[in-house]
């Protein structure tokens, strides 16, 4: 069993303790893809509603790891840096999580392999990597590395990154000829240097480090470009201008002044080459965007188009992206038949989706409320009565209240058909008359139009009796006609 496959076994079985043991938040496993120093990277799938699904790639800290503080400040370090960089040629961070113990980065998926792995393609096929070919991968890869050197604050103030970690391994071609910069997790931020570098350790791959590196010197954006000409003398020439048997000699051929040996290319890259290659960072391209610059205009100069990658690289990646892709059916076929892991509180399915909605039962209600209802609804009927006997009371005010001694009787008469009907108001000194009240739907006052004339009713003193003032004109209804003897009726409103 090598290294990968017992670290993959190993994180399956820190996860047994869940129904599903190859789910990460919202994410399942489905391929170990590759193991670096202190990661394991995964295909992996995010599923959603309505059979929405996709395929990222994640990185979990290695399970040995997974307790140290001093790697989790590494991988929460580069979650940072990485998802500040918006760059076509750096490799896009999604999500950051922590599930069961474990962290997790989750990034996007590229649908092709290391610089590496199409370094060793070549050779197996005994084909050369085209120098106008090298040459257009290595700017794209300096393209991306002089995004995240660029890298500012909020508040204008550089972060000083540097990857520290750039090689072939490091940096993906995609079938359609992308390249992305990938992992920056021991690259340094000059602003936070003493918090995440461990003084006398080396961050970085032997082979690709700079002089300045390993002498533990100060170090810079430029020992970033130092690695990168050694990506492109490896991929333009097949060899590895330093590499020796072991790694002591290889770091002593580094920090050595000899410069790198010739290499057999034309004679501009040459000089690109030797440049980047510079023992003395004051020699060498001071920015990865000049030698960008530089590696893009050679290319052109020999006829090699931005489409070149592509046409290159996608008939030899062909054999192992077929290959990678039927694993990752197989996988997620296998990862269909596992029974899914619970769902999240305050998660949607697919079925809570599709199911209609239930019908609510009826609730009981409690006395109380019951109470309260009725103590509401006779506040309210209790209101609208004292309202509509407000709007009554002038009418009422207007007629004298009937006592022992008086009453108030009105005599209606008319005089002609064209003249107003009046009403005269006298006191007699019979027994009080009882005025007849009705409760009609609206209120109305009805004036009777007796067929005698008009009458005068005598008091006990000789003094004419006053008259009342005039009633206003009959409306379009004519009001029912009484006999002289028929009191008036006063009308009040229902309430």
């Amino acid at each position: 069993m090598n290294a990968e496959e017992s670290d993959t076994d190993a994180l399956i079985a820190t996860l047994s303790a869940v129904d599903d043991p190859r789910t990460l938040g919202r994410y399942e496993l489905l391929l170990p893809l590759g193991r670096g120093g202190m990661a394991v990277v995964w295909a992996a799938r995010l599923r959603g509603m309505r059979g929405f699904s996709k395929i990222v790639a994640l990185k979990t800290v290695l399970p040995a790891l997974t307790t140290s503080p001093r790697a989790q400040r590494m991988f929460l370090a580069e979650a940072d840096i990485a998802s500040k960089i918006k760059h076509p040629n750096v490799c896009e961070i999604f999500d950051l999580g922590e599930d069961q113990g474990v962290m997790y980065l989750v990034m996007e998926w590229i649908d092709g392999e290391a610089l590496s792995t199409l370094a060793r393609a070549c050779r197996e096929a005994g084909d050369a990597v085209p120098h106008g070919v090298a040459a257009r991968i290595v700017a794209g890869a300096a393209r991306g590395l002089d995004a995240a050197h660029r890298l500012r604050d909020e508040a204008g103030k550089p972060y000083g990154v540097v990857h520290r970690d750039v090689s072939p391994q490091n940096i993906l071609v995609s079938a359609e000829g992308a390249v992305k910069i990938v992992d920056f997790g021991v690259a340094k931020l000059t602003q936070r240097a003493q918090e995440l570098t461990e003084s006398g350790v080396i961050k970085g791959k032997v082979a690709y480090l700079a002089p300045e590196q390993v002498q533990k010197r100060d170090i810079d954006a430029r020992a970033d470009v130092f690695a990168l000409g050694v990506v492109l003398y490896e991929l333009a020439t097949g060899i590895h201008p330093f590499k020796r048997e072991t790694d002591l000699a290889t770091l002593l051929e580094i920090a050595s002044p000899d410069p790198a040996p010739p290499a057999d290319v034309p004679e501009e890259l040459a000089k690109i080459l030797a440049r980047a290659l510079a023992k003395d960072p004051n020699e060498r391209y001071p920015a990865m965007v000049d030698m960008a610059r530089d590696l893009e205009a050679f290319a052109a100069s020999v006829g090699c188009e931005d489409d070149a990658i592509a046409a290159f690289v996608g008939p030899r990646l062909a054999p192992l992206r077929a290959e990678r892709a039927e694993e990752l059916r197989r996988a997620a076929r296998d990862a269909d038949q596992r029974p899914p892991r619970p769902a999240a509180v305050g998660a949607t399915t697919d079925a809570a989706i599709a199911a209609p909605p239930s019908k609510p039962e009826p609730r009981s209600r409690s006395p109380l409320w019951t109470a309260a209802g009725v103590l509401v609804v006779g506040v309210a009927i209790g209101a609208v009565g004292l309202r509509a006997s407000q709007s009554v009371r002038p009418e009422r005010e207007a007629s004298p209240a009937p006592s022992a001694s008086t009453s108030a009787t009105t005599a209606s008469t008319a005089t002609a058909p064209t003249q107003a009907a009046t009403a005269t108001v006298t006191t007699t000194p019979p027994a009080p008359t009882a005025s007849a009240v009705e409760a009609p739907s609206r209120p109305t006052a009805t004036v009777a139009r007796p067929s005698a004339p008009v009458a005068r009713a005598v008091g006990p003193s000789s003094s004419p009796s006053a008259s009342a003032p005039p009633s206003p004109p009959p409306t379009a209804t004519p009001a029912p006609v009484a006999s002289a003897s028929t009191p008036t009726v006063i009308r009040r409103p229902d309430f």
